[in-house]
């Protein structure tokens, strides 16, 4: 059976605050940006409104203007802004939760007819033409089953990712400190002075090709690491043009100049590619300096602040290779970065699992979402979704973590390799001197059988190596 969504529910636009209406006290405003970035700062009002624009915890609220998305609201009573309908279902066949998916992949399709528009808004009338499936009750629950799983599981990846992101960053200024206030008295230098190069790419737009080399730009920058999914090409002769300006290697560090400011990327691929004007390359002396803590440097809170400031303290819209050059960069002794290298290639592995998790998860989530709404609900997608949730996947990403950390305390402490297991035990609360043991025996298994970077396997003849053995015995 198909409906309208008009023949289901009604949807009450929000009420057109002003900027004159705001105060100090009152109720919350709901606005689209406090729907999609809890952390965002409410407005209030004491305005007297009618009662259609009250919106009560558990309520079923729709952006429609510039962000299109669904969400149910968990908290206390509110004030509803315009560009957001409330919800309110009348049609007691219809499942709350199968009505938020099913209206979710309605806005997906509606998103995906509107692309390019510089204004994504739906109108009132269109919204409630849409024509949607609406099974039986028993069929919508089971609906409801596997997405929910498929939605816990992707909950679950992004919890993951944020934890090894703090833990990374954590990390980092634990062993180094704040590198602009320099806690630690490293001997500073402007990133000029420990490159071999600092330039940009191409700075006229070169002809396109259907095939051939792959070119790159500030937009391929995503989630710290290079979007191959939307590049260019252009041809081996322009290429090995823009490659005499612009020789990108290997273990090189890209940064965006203009766009989202200050992205900082690790190449990771031995194909030859080139890069447009709007990236920066930077080929650091790989004899003072690896190529984590300087990824690590420019993704830094104060670093960013510097990339993105001017002088005067004015926000920038593009970053000038003048202005790179000088920003400082702390140098600690080399044994130090040689362990942050052991510690963050190992995050990185971590992240590679969660991505192929991840986009398994999606891939079923998708599968699932078109067949279902299609009628044509299968178990084993279902099935697949439990598989995933119960492999233990997610609980050896949580053990690894437990085990970085646990490294990133040892190396941070030169006092260990006095102690023995009664001192250990004291700080790291561990539970017995066994539960001690195998933690040990673990993190001798992560730095001497896991495989990570040939810069970490080098690290085996340093003090700080030898000290970990004697440890063991």
């Amino acid at each position: 059976m198909e409906k309208r969504l008009g023949e289901i529910a009604n949807f009450i636009n929000g009420h057109a605050f002003k900027p004159t209406d705001w105060e100090d006290e009152g109720l919350p405003i709901i606005r689209i940006q406090n729907l999609t970035d809890p952390s965002k700062p409410f407005n209030r009002s004491l305005k007297n409104v009618p009662d259609k624009y009250f919106v009560s915890n558990g309520d079923i609220l729709i952006s429609w203007s510039g962000t299109l998305g669904v969400y149910e609201w968990k908290g206390k009573l509110a004030l509803l802004n315009q560009h957001i309908f409330k919800v309110e279902l009348t049609d007691d066949n219809v499942d709350r939760q199968y009505f938020k998916y099913v209206v979710e992949r309605s806005l997906k399709r509606l998103e995906e007819m509107l692309r390019g528009s510089t204004m994504k808004h739906v109108i009132k009338k269109d919204f409630d033409n849409l024509v949607v499936p609406i099974p039986d009750h028993e069929t919508q629950r089971q609906i409801v089953a596997a997405l929910d799983k498929a939605k816990a599981l992707t909950e679950r990846q992004e919890r993951s990712a944020t934890g090894l992101e703090q833990l990374l960053r954590s990390t980092f200024i634990d062993m180094f400190g704040d590198p602009i206030t320099n806690p630690k008295n490293w001997r500073i230098e402007p990133l000029e002075n420990i490159c071999t190069k600092i330039t940009d790419g191409a700075h006229q737009t070169p002809n396109y090709q259907e095939d051939g080399i792959k070119f790159i730009s500030a937009k391929n920058l995503k989630n710290e690491k290079i979007d191959w999914t939307d590049v260019k090409f252009i041809t081996q002769d322009e290429h090995m043009s823009i490659n005499s300006r612009s020789d990108v290697e290997k273990g090189d560090i890209l940064l965006s100049k203009s766009g989202s400011l200050g992205q900082a990327v690790i190449v990771n691929v031995d194909f030859q590619f080139s890069i447009y004007e709007s990236l920066a390359l930077i080929k650091y002396d790989r004899e003072i300096l690896t190529p984590f803590y300087l990824w690590a440097c420019f993704n830094s809170e104060p670093i960013q602040f510097l990339l993105r400031k001017a002088h005067k303290g004015v926000a920038v819209k593009h970053i000038h290779l003048t202005n790179l050059k000088k920003i400082p960069i702390p140098i600690p002794p080399r044994k130090l970065l040689l362990q942050f290298e052991i510690i963050a290639g190992r995050i990185n592995q971590i992240r590679k699992k969660l991505e192929q998790t991840s986009e398994l998860a999606n891939n079923l989530f998708q599968s699932l979402m078109q067949r279902a709404f299609h009628g044509d609900l299968i178990v084993d997608l279902d099935v697949q979704l439990d598989g995933l949730l119960e492999s233990g996947n997610f609980q050896t990403i949580e053990q690894d973590r437990e085990l970085i950390q646990t490294l990133v305390n040892r190396f941070n402490d030169d006092k260990l390799k006095s102690m023995g297991y009664d001192e250990i035990a004291d700080i790291y609360r561990f539970k017995s001197e066994a539960e001690y043991n195998r933690a040990k025996d673990a993190l001798f298994h992560l730095l001497k059988n896991e495989k990570v970077t040939q810069t970490a396997i080098e690290v085996k003849d340093e003090p700080y190596q030898t000290r970990l053995e004697r440890s063991k015995t």
